[in-house]
């Protein structure tokens, strides 16, 4: 009977320490980010949208899946600041691993540059012309890229899908924000689009001759499709 007792004691604690490990890594705890976002000359930019969710793998048979968790939407303020708040997630033990937080655009009209720093939020990082991600001083720099008409062009481009994904339902899927500022965000990008084209539309675009007349390598073909509005 003794023996029967103890054998119940020792499965009970096992059952109590596996149930504990289990709820321990179905926990995820990620670490939040606090930035300033200043143009080259230092001076904040209180008008940046910062879009982001988060990631994490997933277990699979023959390859990797994957799982995401809700986002949002935010803004810097007057002094150039945001916050994105630590998060807790629960998830599937064994089945669903870490998230990370994502970050999909850190995007300025000001400067028309978007800070991309995806899955990094913590290591220094820069594109030159475009970005410097200074983690140590939580800073980052947007420069301005309008005398770069094609970088201009290729990040106005992007966000612009990015907010038609946003609007849709699309990709990226758990970005959690009010209607009001993915409104906000697309009249914003809409605007950048067409101050790009008003500065660029007729010296660049419908001149055939222009060496970097744009992605299709074909000047008189980006002409075309600006016309028909495509662009």
């Amino acid at each position: 009977m003794k023996v029967t007792r103890k054998i119940v004691c020792v499965l009970a604690v096992s059952l109590s320490v596996c149930f504990g490990l289990l709820c321990v890594t179905s926990v995820s705890l990620v670490k939040g980010l606090k930035l300033i976002v200043v143009d080259a000359n230092g001076l904040p930019l209180s008008d940046a949208f910062v879009v982001y969710e988060y990631h994490g793998d997933s277990f699979g048979f023959g390859h990797s899946g994957s799982h995401t968790r809700s986002g949002s939407i935010t803004q810097t303020d007057e002094n150039g600041r945001f916050r994105i708040p630590t998060k807790i997630f629960f998830r599937i033990p064994l089945v669903e691993y870490p998230e990370d937080l994502v970050i999909h655009a850190i995007w300025s009209p000001r400067t028309h540059s978007n800070g991309k720093l995806w899955y990094n939020s913590s290591g220094p990082e820069t594109v030159e012309g475009v970005f410097e991600f200074l983690p140590k001083k939580t800073k980052l720099v947007l420069r301005d890229i309008a005398s770069n008409h094609l970088m201009w062009f290729s990040t106005v481009q992007e966000m612009q899908s990015l907010v038609q994904d946003l609007l849709s339902g699309g990709l990226p899927p758990d970005v959690k924000a009010p209607y009001e500022i993915k409104e906000k965000l697309r009249i914003a990008v809409e605007n950048d689009l067409t101050l790009f084209k008003t500065g660029y539309y007729n010296e660049v675009y419908q001149n055939p001759l222009y060496p970097g007349a744009g992605d299709a390598r074909n000047g008189k073909t980006y002409g075309r499709l600006m016309e028909r509005g495509i662009f």
